[in-house]
């Protein structure tokens, strides 16, 4: 890297950490329930987001069937383990 990119580069660093803490601020604040269907879909939605899944266009606050389709199995999971038991199989996935 060039001596006169670094101020840039620092900064863009430090853009990229922001948004990282509050990206983890938000899943915080999350149920144990949430946040094991936001660790679901992540490990298991092979569908194309553009198309067929509609994870991102939906929210917590206004879920859609995405969102509740993960939030149910989340909650069955949780009705027989812990959070970090689930987590922690999940994770292997």
């Amino acid at each position: 890297m060039k001596i006169e990119n670094i101020d840039e580069a620092i900064s863009e660093h430090e853009e990229e950490i922001k948004k990282l803490k509050k990206q983890k601020a938000e899943f915080e604040k999350l149920t144990p329930a949430h946040r094991l269907a936001e660790l679901l879909h992540e490990k298991q939605c092979h569908f194309a987001h553009e198309d067929q899944c509609g994870w991102y266009y939906e929210k917590w606050d206004n879920p859609g069937y995405s969102r509740k389709e993960y939030l149910n199995k989340a909650t069955a999971i949780l009705n027989v383990v812990s959070y970090e038991n689930a987590v922690k199989v999940i994770k292997h996935i």
